[in-house]
């Protein structure tokens, strides 16, 4: 009887406790990444360009030197960054709706093990230190070809599309958003330690470490979300003939993931004909989706250098301090006052609007902040920064059939790297050619006035919304199996 109860509580924790950890700990893992590999990549540079160990560990004093390597260096993360956007865009818009009919678990695992094996190639970069930069930028291909960030985040919001109801998406989406800033606030904060007091090869093996219990976690508590495919996201139920083996089984599978057919589907999830107004509604959301991302990269690309010059000058723990209570107040946001608005009745597009206008005026101070307690004040707002995405995301997974969940987010994640790319080389133009405009703050007013753009966009959603007041997911026939019937929940995993 005990081990009845123990067993069931465990199976509907099982049901509550999903994707959340997996994208925790993926970026858990990212951001250290993210620090370590651009301060290895400075510091290849600096030794391959002189040769001397000693001064590239005190390179701050040598300015000249200093100099040049930066310049050198900004070159190379401008090839890193290609070397990752462009593969994992590709091979996102194919995985993505691959997943939709080939289960959800194995692309969650695919960027996984490519960052694995991405760390090996870098803790060989790091052993090996006169070894070329050209090896890192290999090893970030390859991680690109398994999808990275874009796939996994596709992934787990089209896992989470599967099993959630319309009614509690919105909440559930906004957790699983939640995770990011949890994750990557962590990962900032230990990472400097880990690199200054254990070294490079430290950091990557605490990151094969953490990607590890991502696939042990997948592995042994996730169950798969397309409900006609089992544990490892093989047919459960197979009938004595060609099918029954499994090496043809998996064949057939590897071969489909290269069909252009899966390309197709990604653009068609957003573009093709729907009732009732949907298709410009699903095309309202992704642009909302696209300056809110473009927006949010100008302000991670920005803010260390503006807080860091004149009036405010800012040392590094300030620094720290700024980020940490930015990320926390935006975790607040998502599992504080979103499921309470949500809970008052407030529609989908007005809570995104309204966020989005909180997050607007939080700009506008810091454009105009000159003192460090201004500029904390700010914080406040950016507490509904998280929100809009979360909104935005719901609303997009409640317009398109279950079938179209992966292409759906494998189309907006790849749209969203793409803009972060282009959206980091425009600020990062934008704001040194404003530096005298508004002590550098006009960026920030700029940031403002985009997101102006969103608001009317979800208002005029808002609106459309008298088409399809209810919501209701699209029904479009799912195609069965004729030999393989959808397994009952007494034969699912």
């Amino acid at each position: 009887m005990v081990l009845g109860n123990l067993l069931h509580a465990i199976s509907e924790a099982r049901n509550v406790v999903t994707v959340e950890p997996v994208l925790f700990l993926y970026m858990l893992g990212s951001f250290l990444q993210f620090i370590a590999v651009q301060q290895l990549l400075y510091f290849k540079v600096c030794v391959i360009k002189f040769n001397d160990t000693v001064m590239c560990n005190n390179l701050t004093m040598y300015k000249d030197e200093e100099k040049e390597v930066s310049s050198a260096a900004s070159h190379w993360v401008i090839i890193l960054n290609l070397a990752l956007t462009v593969p994992s865009v590709i091979s996102s818009l194919f995985l993505g709706s691959w997943s939709d009919t080939t289960g959800r678990r194995t692309v969650i695992l695919l960027p996984t093990v490519g960052t694995i094996i991405y760390c090996c190639f870098l803790i060989v970069s790091a052993s090996f230190i006169y070894t070329s930069v050209w090896i890192i930028i290999a090893a970030q291909a390859i991680l690109g070809v398994t999808g990275a960030y874009p796939i996994l985040t596709s992934a787990v919001f089209s896992y989470l599309g599967d099993i959630t109801t319309k009614e509690n998406r919105t909440v559930r989406f906004g957790i699983l958003e939640s995770m990011t800033f949890i994750g990557s606030s962590i990962g900032l904060f230990t990472s400097g330690f880990v690199i200054d007091n254990l070294g490079f090869v430290a950091v990557f093996i605490y990151i094969i470490i953490v990607e590890v219990l991502i696939v042990i976690y997948v592995l042994l508590w996730l169950r798969e979300s397309v409900s006609q495919y089992g544990r490892f996201g093989i047919p459960e139920r197979i009938e004595d003939s060609v099918e029954a083996d499994l090496g043809k089984v998996e064949k057939r599978r590897c071969v489909e993931l290269f069909k252009v057919e899966h390309f197709v589907k990604s653009f068609s999830a957003v573009f093709r004909d729907r009732p009732q107004k949907r298709r410009l509604q699903v095309i309202l959301l992704v642009i909302c989706l696209f300056i809110l991302e473009l927006v949010g990269t100008g302000e991670r690309d920005t803010i260390t250098f503006y807080v860091k010059k004149a009036p405010l000058a800012w040392n590094s723990t300030l620094i720290g301090v700024f980020s940490g209570a930015r990320n926390l107040a935006k975790c607040l946001g998502l599992l504080g006052v979103l499921p309470l608005v949500h809970f008052l009745g407030l529609g989908d597009p007005i809570i995104a609007a309204g966020s989005t206008c909180f997050r607007m005026v939080g700009y506008i101070i810091i454009a105009f902040a000159r003192t460090t307690l201004v500029m904390f004040s700010a914080v406040a707002f950016m507490t509904f920064a998280g929100i809009p995405a979360a909104c935005t995301r719901a609303m997009l997974s409640k317009l398109v059939a279950p079938s179209e969940q992966g292409s759906l987010f494998a189309f907006t994640a790849a749209m969203e790297t793409i803009t972060g790319f282009l959206g980091s080389l425009v600020f990062n133009a934008v704001y040194p050619a404003t530096l005298d405009i508004i002590g550098g703050g006009l960026v920030y007013l700029l940031m403002a006035g985009l997101l102006v753009i969103p608001v009317a966009l979800l208002i005029w959603v808002r609106y459309l919304k008298r088409y399809d007041d209810t919501y209701q997911i699209e029904e479009q026939p799912e195609e069965q199996p004729e030999e393989d019937p959808p397994l009952t929940e007494e034969g699912s995993f």
